[in-house]
């Protein structure tokens, strides 16, 4: 999956973060043959903050992958935590990527 978020994505915030909601059993964000950051799936929603990666990040082609996970699995998730499979009984599923801004306010007493 292609993320694309603008050069100027960071222009008066103090970062800014994707939030990814996805089933699977790793998710990588890569830019081109570099990867940025990756996770494993535990149900629970993937924050990158962005603002490390801003030069090669920001207005540039990133690259969500996430790899199946099968529900033979022998992983250890809580059980509320296990996704829905369907009936291949494997799941690689992207369900939302949304940008978050985090702001800054600096308070001189």
């Amino acid at each position: 999956m292609r993320v694309v978020l603008p050069a100027h994505a960071l222009g008066g915030l103090s970062d800014i973060f994707l939030r990814i909601q996805y089933a699977g059993d790793v998710a990588r964000l890569d830019a081109g043959q570099r990867l940025l950051a990756d996770d494993f799936y535990k149900g629970t929603t993937w924050e990158i903050g962005l603002k490390r990666f801003a030069p090669e990040a920001l207005g540039k082609d990133l690259e969500l992958k996430v790899t199946p996970l099968r529900k033979d699995a022998k992983i250890y998730l809580p059980r509320n935590a296990w996704p829905r499979f369907p009936l291949s009984g494997e799941i690689a599923a992207v369900f939302t990527i949304a940008a978050s801004p985090e702001f800054e306010v600096r308070v001189e007493l």
